[in-house]
This record gives structure tokens, C-alpha cells and sequence, in this order.
């Protein structure tokens, strides 16, 4: 499509292009697209406002397509989605100022339930939380109103869709708002309730075999089978097309076991039954599409707590991902990778269901990974799923995933073969660049860091580690969550130690050097190391004196390695101990608005590592302290619904006081109350009796006074009766929620206050100036207690 045919071609003819040259994947779709883009754009906004609902569908499904071939964002793309965006809301608002009472309400009125799938799913692809691009581009009102009016309109016509599209609708909602609900209300979380149940209750049917194909004498289920099959499609190709994969059956994991993949037990609890699925023509939802849902409800119950699910789409997706050899991770993007990975990291937390998904899913994995990272090359990135494609922040999230699944990153090239039974990535090549860790959000690095310090990157790419402490400790001022802190300094803390206990660290094995004065402590370390390395040069230039001239060079160039690997080290504990300093002055900052767990894990660093924070552990013991007051000072859960039920009552009758139901009586009681507030100001004694005298009594000052008083009390006794009313009808609608939560809160408030101030006492009892740490035991009781050690051998 030559650009200076553009101009000949309508806008909505312009549209029909795009769309048809992504969806027969022409090879000159990005050049297509491109002038198409620039066509439209050159118009102006007026050509996309006179497009109507599925030419705006089709443009935003072809752009989406053309933003996923691209290595970075494209404010081009970006700016024509915003116009996509404003032009649907405006054929909304048409469509709802119109007088026809039988047009259908919503954005149904505009787009047909596909068109408006392939909307809003082109948004969340163009915008996703994986792609690098300004959070105010994200985060624009128009998009999240329209994404608000899509999940509530396909949720009241739920017939009307089909089930892939629902999933497609609520990915892109949930992905848009990154998991979080602050900014949803509840009629929208009600709406995602009804579409979740509708996917598991779709791919319940499909693994029992009851959405399968026509069969005889049954026309019902012969038009849901047509139906799933004509709207499905299989990692963005129509279902139509021959292909083989579709008429394999997954879901047998005999044959892996067979092969040595995986132990028998595993395959079975992961396939819930020996035996196959149906075939995959028969499901009505994309695997690409059930990969970006598992992970977006995944995300939304691991950072909302009270929300919870069963898990469903990410047990079907690893179900499939897993059987027949990973067959189906060969058709996966490193996109769909990344997101069942992160979804199986966030959804298993009970430890039987978590080494069922490590057993074989996280092997598969591991071993696809091999393959691909050993296939690429300096000058031929290309891997068999796209893997030089992920962005850097798919990278951090896909190293935090494989760290949350027990993956460890290790370099015994000579084993890859075997070395994913072990769950060992064999990476030879540097997964990030300085330029990439820089380019990550403060939440991405805090991932990235979690991420390779527990995979023990630090035992095979030392700069990796290095790299990411350094953009860490640049960027530190930015993150304000303490969850994110404790994170951070969490992942510090197991370096140090790490550093600690290697062999080839410069670091002083004791512990004492880490809280004494960090001046001293770096002149020692050097010292120490410098000492150490010229030991190993004699060493080495006495046991080689004999050698040849090639061993000699060896020699030196072993010698390089080590030299620079004792640098890293150093540099390594240089950033970790500022970064220790760092988070202290942080934490104490935010003392006041810390969670008492957060505080827990806070001291659980600082006083089992130790590390000298003299005035952060002060701070932390006043405030646990005075938390532990109030808790002893409070009452059962029996006491405070008692309360409840008395602020009810009283505001009632407060209520029926002050508001009475006629003139007369309205007038008699604010006679009443007025007596009484003005006997605030004057003695019983010196208060007339007759209205003249309260008039002449009373000065004007004091009657505002006593109006406003009326008016503090009338309102406060509505503002106690609608908190009582919203908590009763909680526990209509959730019989015993408030009594569980705040029991739990209770319960757990104890547990971690208790763990707090012993950790305290451990700090107190570390002595920072020799390294060592007394015994919370006296000299007797410790003979004691050696004396009573055999008596129970020998009574």
C-alpha cells in the first residue's frame, strides 16, 4: 500500500485494510499498517470520529498487532488508540441521547459483543502493564470508562457473548487497572465475578467432554459445539485453518513419565485423572487468551487478599502447557510464557499444590528455556518462542516468576540436557543489560532484584546482581509502599549473607563488621583482601614454577577472573551496606504507618543479621509498645458488637427525638433541647422560666452556639446510624465477615507483636563491638540446664 495511495481510500476503507492484511498475516503487514497509521493520523482526528463501531474494532485489533512486532512503544500507535478510545465514547453518547426506547443500551448499542472483545482487548495489548510506556498514557479517564462501561455491559448480556470474549473483555479490564481495586467499584467486581464463573463453569464442561462437537438427536448441543468452535481460535489463528494440533488429545502425562520428566505422583495430581482431555477444537477459549486471564485473576487475588478463587483457568493452562512434552509451549509467545509463569507463581501457595505445579509444569518450562537461551547468539537473537521480543519488564517479571517456583540459575553447560530435572536455567547469556535494568520502574526492579537473589544469580552472573543493585539504590527515593521496602531489604539482607559465607568474598566472615563503624569496616576488608590475593599469587607462581609457557598464561588469566570477581564482591558489599543505611532512615520515617508484620520483617533483618540501626529498633520498640496497649486495652469481639448494636439503638432514638413528625411537636422539642444547651451557659437557678426571659437571657452568639450544637448532634446521630446500618447489612449479606476479619486482625495483631519484641531483646543482646551476642540464660541457669540434659537419658 503505497502512501500516496492513501488519501484515495475512505477512512473506514482504510480500517478494512489494516484489519484484513493482519488477519491473513500478509508479509507486508507492518509497512500496510504503518501507512494506514500515518494516513489516518495526517487527517486528523475527524477520520476515526467518523468511523462507526466495528471499523473502530478492526483499526484497534490491527494496530495492537503491529505494537506486538515492535521492540518498544510507539507514540503513534499510543496517540491513535487515544483517538479510537474517544471516538467510541462519542457513538456512545449518540446512541444514549437518541429517543428510540428500543435501541439497546450500553456499548452494545455500538459494537456487536466480537467487535467489542477485539476492542478492548487491542487497548489492554497496546497498554499492557508489560510495556514501556508513560503510566499517564495508561491511565487516561477515557480508557477506564470505557473499559467500565465494557465489563458491566457484557456481564448484563452475558448471552450475547461468547466465552472467549468475555475473558478478552475482562483481561483487558483487570490489566489496565494492574490487578488493583482501589479505583473499582463494587458493581464492577460483581460483573467480573459473573464472567470468571462463566469461563470455569465453560472449561469444567470442555475437560468432562460435554462441549464437544454436533452429535445426533440433539440440536441444542449441536449449536453450542458450532458455536464454540466458530468463535474460538488458537493462539490468534482461526480454528478453521488444518491444523493437525488441534485434533490431539493433552492431557495424558503418561507419556512424560515414561520419559523421565516427571515422577508418576506429580503427573497424575496435575492431570486429576489418568486419561485425556478432548480435543482442543472443542474449546472455546484461546490458550493465549486463558494465559492472559489466569494471570489477570491471579494478580487480582494475590494483591486483594479478600478476594478469592479457585484457580480454575490457571489449572486448565498449565494442564494443557504441561502434557504431551510441553507441545503447546512451542506455540506460545514468550508474552504467554511470562504470564502463565507469573500466574502459577501467584496462585499456588498451599505447599501441596505448589510441588504439584513445580513437579512437571515448571520443568517444561525450564526445559523450553534451555533450549531457546542455547540457541541464541550475539548476532542471531532469534529463539523459538520469540524470546529476544520480551521486554525488559517481561524479563524481571519471568526471573521473580522462576524464582517463586524454585528455578536457580547455574552455567554447567555440559548437563543442559538433564539440567532442567533439577530445575536448573542454564542462561550463558547475559539475560539484561545496564540499559535495560535502568529502564525498569522502581515496582519492575524491586522484581528483577527479588528475582535473581532467589535464583542464586549471584553464584553465575555476579554483574547481573551487581547492575541491579546499582539502579536500585539510584532509584531507592522513589518507592513509598513500606511492602515494597521490606522487599527490597529482604533481598539485601540473603546477598550480605551470601556474601558472607562465600569463599571468594572479600567480605570478614564475622558478623560484627557489618554494625561497627563502616569506615573501619571498609579498610579492613580491603586489607583482608589484598592480603588474601597476594597469598594466592605466591601460591599459585610456587606450584606453576615448572610449567609451560601456555600454563603460565592460563594462570594469568584465571587469575584476571578472580581479581575481578573479588572486585564485584567488594563493590557488592559496598551497595548492600548503604542500601541497609538507606532503608533504616526510610523505615523510620515511615514508622507510625507501618503494618505490624512489615515491622516484624523489618526487625527480623536487622536483629538475626545484626546490623547496627540503633534508632530505628528505638523507634520500632516505643511504637510496638504503645500498639501493644491498645490491644491488651481492647475488648473481645463480643464487647465491640455490643457497642454496634448500643450506637444503633441510641442513634435511633436520638433520631425519633429530634425529628418529630409534626410542627407542634418539632417546636416543643427544640424547646427542650434549647433549655438545655443554654443551662451549659447559666445556672439552673438564674434561667427564666417564660420565652421573654430566655430571649433576654440568651445573647445572639449563644443562640448560633446552641443551633450549631443541635445541628452536630442531629448529624452525628445520622452519621452513627447509617455505620451501624452498613455494618448490619454486611452481615446480611456476608454472615459472620466482620466478626471473622476483625477477630483475625486481633489474633494476628498478637501473634506479630509478640514476635516484634522478641526480636528486640535479640538486638539488645548482640554486643557490635566483638561480633557476638548473649545468652538470654545467667551463668547458673546455664549449668543448670547442662546438668539436666543427661538426667533425662539416664533417669
Amino acid at each position: 500500500l503505497p502512501t500516496e495511495t492513501v488519501p484515495r481510500f475512505s477512512s473506514s476503507d482504510l480500517s478494512a485494510i489494516a484489519w484484513a492484511a493482519t488477519e491473513l498475516r500478509d508479509p507486508l503487514c507492518k509497512q500496510i499498517v504503518r501507512a494506514v497509521m500515518e494516513g489516518l493520523l495526517a487527517r486528523g482526528s475527524s477520520s476515526v470520529q467518523s468511523l462507526k463501531g466495528g471499523d473502530l474494532a478492526n483499526l484497534a485489533w490491527a494496530l495492537a498487532k503491529y505494537a506486538d512486532d515492535l521492540d518498544h512503544a510507539n507514540e503513534d500507535v499510543l496517540d491513535l488508540m487515544q483517538l479510537i478510545v474517544d471516538a467510541s465514547l462519542d457513538l456512545l453518547n449518540e446512541a444514549q441521547d437518541s429517543d428510540d426506547p428500543s435501541s439497546t443500551v450500553g456499548l452494545l448499542s455500538v459494537f456487536q459483543p466480537p467487535e467489542l472483545g477485539r476492542l478492548v482487548w487491542s487497548l489492554a495489548s497496546a497498554l499492557s502493564t508489560h510495556t514501556s510506556i508513560p503510566a499517564g498514557k495508561r491511565n487516561q479517564s477515557s480508557i477506564r470508562k470505557l473499559l467500565q462501561y465494557a465489563i458491566i455491559d457484557c456481564a448484563k448480556s452475558l448471552p450475547l457473548f461468547a466465552t472467549e470474549d468475555l475473558l478478552r473483555i475482562a483481561w483487558a479490564f483487570l490489566e489496565l487497572n494492574d490487578g488493583s481495586i482501589a479505583m473499582i467499584g463494587p458493581q464492577e467486581i460483581r460483573s467480573l465475578g459473573i464472567v470468571l464463573s462463566t469461563a470455569e463453569d465453560c472449561l469444567d464442561r470442555w475437560e468432562r467432554g460435554l462441549n464437544r462437537g454436533p452429535r445426533k438427536g440433539s440440536s441444542n448441543e449441536r449449536h453450542v459445539g458450532r458455536d464454540a468452535s466458530r468463535f474460538s481460535s488458537f493462539f490468534g489463528r482461526p480454528v478453521t485453518v488444518n491444523m493437525p494440533v488441534l485434533d490431539e488429545r493433552f492431557g495424558d502425562t503418561t507419556a512424560d513419565v515414561e520419559r523421565g520428566d516427571g515422577n508418576e505422583e506429580d503427573s497424575m495430581k496435575l492431570s486429576g485423572e489418568r486419561g485425556t482431555l478432548p480435543l482442543l477444537r472443542h474449546l472455546s477459549i484461546d490458550p493465549s487468551t486463558l494465559c492472559k486471564a489466569a494471570c489477570a485473576f491471579s494478580r487480582l487475588a494475590a494483591h486483594n487478599s479478600h478476594i478469592t478463587t479457585n484457580h480454575c483457568l490457571t489449572r486448565v493452562a498449565v494442564r494443557l502447557l504441561s502434557s504431551k512434552n510441553g507441545r503447546l509451549l512451542k506455540e506460545c509467545t514468550i508474552h504467554d510464557i511470562v504470564r502463565i509463569c507469573e500466574a502459577v507463581a501467584l496462585s499456588y501457595e498451599s505447599s501441596h499444590e505448589r510441588d504439584v505445579s513445580i513437579g512437571l509444569f515448571s520443568r517444561k518450562i525450564v526445559q523450553s528455556l534451555n533450549s531457546h537461551l542455547n540457541l541464541m547468539s550475539d548476532d542471531n537473537m532469534k529463539a523459538l518462542f520469540g524470546f529476544d521480543s520480551a521486554t525488559p519488564a517481561q524479563l524481571a517479571t519471568l526471573l521473580w516468576s522462576l524464582g517463586q517456583l524454585g528455578v536457580k540459575h547455574r552455567v554447567q553447560i555440559d548437563e543442559i540436557d538433564s539440567a532442567y530435572r533439577r530445575l536448573h536455567l542454564i542462561a550463558p547469556k547475559r539475560l539484561l543489560t545496564m540499559d535495560q535494568i535502568a529502564s525498569l520502574d522502581i515496582d519492575q526492579l524491586v522484581l528483577l532484584l527479588t528475582g535473581v537473589t532467589t535464583m542464586d544469580s549471584i553464584h553465575v552472573d555476579t554483574t547481573l546482581v551487581l547492575n541491579t543493585l546499582q539502579v536500585v539504590t539510584e532509584k531507592l527515593f522513589q518507592i513509598r509502599h513500606p511492602e515494597k521496602l521490606c522487599e527490597v531489604l529482604e533481598a539485601v539482607s540473603a546477598i550480605k549473607e551470601w556474601l558472607r559465607k562465600s569463599p571468594q568474598s572479600a567480605q570478614p566472615s564475622g558478623p560484627h563488621v557489618e554494625s561497627n563503624n563502616k569506615a573501619t569496616a571498609k579498610n579492613t576488608t580491603k586489607t583482608k583482601s589484598d592480603n588474601s590475593y597476594s597469598e594466592d599469587e605466591e601460591s599459585s607462581s610456587s606450584e606453576n614454577s615448572g610449567s609451560s609457557a601456555d600454563t603460565n598464561g592460563q594462570t594469568h588469566a584465571v587469575e584476571d577472573t578472580e581479581r575481578t570477581d573479588r572486585d564485584d564482591f567488594e563493590s557488592l558489599g559496598v551497595l548492600c551496606d548503604g542500601l541497609l543505611d538507606a532503608l533504616g532512615t526510610k523505615f523510620v520515617s515511615m514508622i507510625p504507618r507501618l503494618r505490624l508484620q512489615q515491622i516484624r520483617r523489618i526487625l527480623r533483618v536487622y536483629c538475626l543479621f545484626p546490623w547496627k540501626a540503633d534508632e530505628l529498633i528505638d523507634r520500632i520498640e516505643a511504637e510496638t509498645g504503645k500498639r501493644a496497649q491498645i490491644l491488651l486495652a481492647q475488648g473481645n469481639f463480643a464487647d465491640l458488637r455490643r457497642l454496634f448494636t448500643d450506637v444503633s439503638n441510641l442513634s435511633k432514638k436520638m433520631k425519633e427525638t429530634v425529628s418529630a413528625s409534626d410542627d407542634a411537636d418539632e417546636s416543643t422539642t427544640f424547646e427542650v433541647l434549647k433549655r438545655g444547651v443554654k443551662s451549659l451557659f447559666w445556672p439552673s437557678e438564674d434561667v427564666a422560666t417564660d420565652d421573654a426571659s430566655e430571649d433576654n437571657g440568651m445573647g445572639d452568639d449563644q443562640m448560633e452556639l446552641s443551633e450549631e450544637m443541635l445541628g452536630l448532634v442531629s448529624k452525628s446521630s445520622q452519621v452513627s446510624m447509617k455505620a451501624s446500618s452498613f455494618v448490619n447489612d454486611l452481615e446480611v449479606i456476608d454472615p459472620g465477615c466482620i466478626r471473622d476479619n476483625i477477630w483475625h486482625a486481633q489474633q494476628a495483631a498478637a501473634m506479630d507483636i509478640g514476635q516484634c519484641l522478641e526480636f528486640i531483646a535479640i538486638y539488645r543482646r548482640v554486643e557490635f563491638e566483638t561480633g557476638t551476642r548473649r545468652s538470654r540464660y545467667d551463668v547458673e541457669r546455664r549449668r543448670d540446664i547442662a546438668k539436666r540434659v543427661l538426667s533425662r537419658l539416664f533417669p
